[in-house]
């Protein structure tokens, strides 16, 4: 069985040209619904912000990093649901 990160760059849904797909987080403060909030940058020239329901890869310097998916976009700041099939890494 293909894994969520697999499957997901099969289907080509992250795309590192058109958007941005990886968000720095703390992994650490993952709420009880398995959610974290990630800042996003400011690029004016570069690849466009994640929308809800496309995947990202969450890292974290100190625990390595994990895949999710958008849930909700607040300004500069996107709250990201770990996938619970994806060990951290």
């Amino acid at each position: 069985m293909i894994g969520t990160h697999e499957q997901a760059h099969a289907e080509g849904r992250l795309d590192f040209a058109e958007r941005e797909v990886v968000l720095r987080a703390n992994l650490d403060e993952v709420d009880a619904d398995g959610c974290v909030w990630a800042s996003m940058r400011f690029l004016l020239n570069g690849p466009r912000h994640p929308r809800v329901g496309e995947l990202v890869f969450l890292i974290d310097g100190a625990r390595g990093g994990s895949m999710a998916s958008v849930v909700e976009l607040n300004g500069w700041l996107a709250r990201a649901r770990l996938l619970p099939e994806q060990p951290q890494v």
